[in-house]
């Protein structure tokens, strides 16, 4: 503070609260800050200003230092006797080297002469650990800005022998690391406060780890990303993928590579790290899975390490994976109808009619991603909107109607159909008329029929069927929407409000990051899944030999081309087009 203290009781001045900053020549005024205080007698009071930056700090003391001009940062001598260093919060990141063990590296800055500082590290194995499992104390130098500490894992090779080491207090696999530093001045007892680092997963994260078949179609193909935390270096990490134990389970497994063994062989590479995965795709079949009786619900997908191949990365040749588990829950549907004008027949049963015109949400799952839309003009249906994750369908009459078409012609925008993945839509023959329906199916399982009953030429039909909510699951299995609530409890479907107030509620901003009607499409994803398909080894275990009951798996598929996406309607005339669906090679 520049200035002294008010010696009358009852008189209040302004001074000037002074922050220093590193850079800046010490004693300097560098951050001024316009404070007031007022001597009360006892004590004295002070009106402070918030400080700009996060990390200062206002400072008092209830006694003089016994030390006239010294530092209390350690930035020049003589150091006050109660003084620490400022240590900044440490980074842990993987320790950059050109080996294939990796070693974990707590790095952090100090610019000022370390050579009167002490400096302590901690390693944890893990974010739940109390205890540190290694510690080191070494002092610093004049020159140096940038220090680090190395945490090596439990087995790891000797940098100067080259011989592979047992090291009890390494880091282990599948835990979440993390380093704090301190330091203190030479002669000082006091050490600064501890600077923890955010932790960093010690092996591959492996998601999703949890798939729920409750809400599968037939066939139902999983998507699951491998992202290394750590490098993978010089040796790729080859490993298998296959069911744990010894269950029939119809061999339905796909992923990118080859067989061996009746496993899919695959490998990461140093190209794989956390933003670039390697994705891999299980095909869950639901009815295969029941086969194995209603006493056995989680079955897990497991990771093989090839241990033993000789050209496999050593360091990465005894990692084990995390488990996938596919939970086996309810596949029993209900419905949901919104006809004619429209009456809406609730999941749970309730009853209604809710003249409106705009845009609503008729159903929402949020465990699925899956939302349907219905657009309502003076009279009915007049639109349907469909998404779930990146795949959509739109079918809508409401700018025919709103044209004055003599034939009301219904068009549409959607995704390509991939039956592959789960997605794909029963379509009339014919065009899309009076008495004609079309069922799209999506990759939950949920299915949404459309049909044109002739009630009116400018009127759709919707029924919804969606599985019903696991609640071991949470309440994120049931569904929100003018169909209600999904919990079987028809009387608290409107949530206690009035059918119009509840209407309300979910209705759609048109034009709005809600409205479906307005969506079309990423081309980012698309752009990326076009990226992913070229040159990429697909084993396909859906076909092969089936003997006891039993599929093998022959020769893998190999992608030969990427078709482009089709047509979508009169939404997509003009259109620079992408490509999206992948065609796979036939299996011998």
């Amino acid at each position: 503070m520049n200035g002294t203290h008010p010696t009358t009781i009852g008189v209040k001045v302004d001074r000037i609260a002074c922050a220093p900053y590193w850079w800046y020549p010490r004693g300097e005024c560098y951050i001024q800050y316009n404070i007031k205080v007022i001597n009360c007698g006892s004590f004295f009071l002070y009106q402070l200003k918030e400080p700009y930056y996060c990390n200062s700090a206002y400072c008092t003391s209830t006694k003089l230092l016994i030390q006239r001009n010294c530092s209390s940062d350690g930035t020049s001598f003589p150091i006050c006797p109660d003084a620490v260093p400022t240590i900044p919060r440490p980074q842990a990141r993987p320790k950059d080297e050109d080996r294939e063990y990796v070693a974990l590296r707590c790095s952090w800055d100090y610019f000022y002469n370390a050579s009167h500082v002490e400096f302590h590290v901690r390693w944890f194995r893990d974010s739940s650990d109390v205890s540190h499992a290694f510690e080191r104390k070494f002092n610093g130098t004049a020159a140096q800005t940038n220090y680090e500490n190395l945490y090596e894992h439990k087995f790891y090779t000797d940098r100067r022998t080259g011989r592979l080491v047992q090291n009890p207090s390494g880091y282990e696999w599948n835990k979440k690391a993390f380093c704090k530093v301190r330091g203190r001045f030479h002669g000082n007892r006091e050490w600064s406060m501890w600077k923890s680092s955010e932790t960093i997963f010690t092996g591959i994260v492996v998601h999703p780890r949890t798939v729920y078949l409750d809400e599968c179609a037939g066939n139902k193909e999983v998507s699951v990303s491998l992202r290394p935390s750590l490098p993978i270096r010089k040796k790729s990490f080859k490993f298998e993928v296959g069911y744990n134990g010894k269950e029939n389970l119809g061999g339905k497994i796909c992923i990118r590579g080859k067989i061996s063994n009746l496993r899919c062989l695959t490998e990461l590479t140093e190209r794989h790290v956390s933003y670039r995965p390697l994705w891999i795709r299980i095909t869950a079949v639901c009815e295969t899975i029941k086969q194995l009786g209603t006493t056995r619900n989680n079955v897990e997908v497991k990771f093989h390490t090839a241990v033993l191949h000789p050209d496999n990365n050593p360091f990465w040749a005894y990692y084990d994976f995390l488990p996938i588990k596919i939970s086996l829950g309810s596949s029993n549907s209900k419905l949901c109808q919104s006809t004619t004008d429209p009456n809406i027949v609730t999941f749970d049963g309730r009853y209604y009619n809710p003249y409106q015109q705009g845009t609503f949400r008729l159903y929402r799952n949020r465990n699925s991603g899956t939302e349907v839309q219905t657009r309502l003009n003076t009279c009915c249906n007049c639109g349907v909107a469909i998404r779930e994750g990146y795949y959509f369908k739109i079918v809508e009459l409401c700018s025919s109607i709103a044209a004055g078409d003599p034939v009301k012609i219904a068009k549409t925008r959607h995704t390509p159909d991939m039956a592959k993945y789960g997605f794909y839509t029963e379509e009339p023959l014919e065009k899309f008329t009076l008495g004609k329906k079309m069922i799209v199916h999506l990759p939950s399982g949920i299915t949404v029929t459309i049909g044109r009953s002739g009630f009116r030429d400018d009127s759709l039909d919707i029924i919804i069927s969606a599985p019903e909510p696991n609640d071991q699951r949470g309440p994120d299995t049931h569904s929100e929407g003018l169909c209600g609530n999904f919990n079987g409890d028809p009387d608290d479907d409107f949530e206690g409000r009035s059918y119009w107030e509840f209407s309300q509620r979910h209705r759609i901003q048109s034009g709005s990051a809600e409205d479906i009607f307005a969506y079309k499409g990423n081309d980012t994803e698309y752009q990326e899944l076009y990226d992913a398909c070229l040159n990429e080894h697909v084993c396909i275990c859906k076909s092969g030999s089936k003997t006891d009951e039993r599929y093998e798996c022959d020769m893998p598929g190999v992608i030969k081309e990427c078709s482009p996406l089709e047509q979508n309607g009169q939404f997509s005339e003009g259109k620079k087009q992408k490509y999206q669906h992948c065609v796979i090679a036939s299996i011998s």
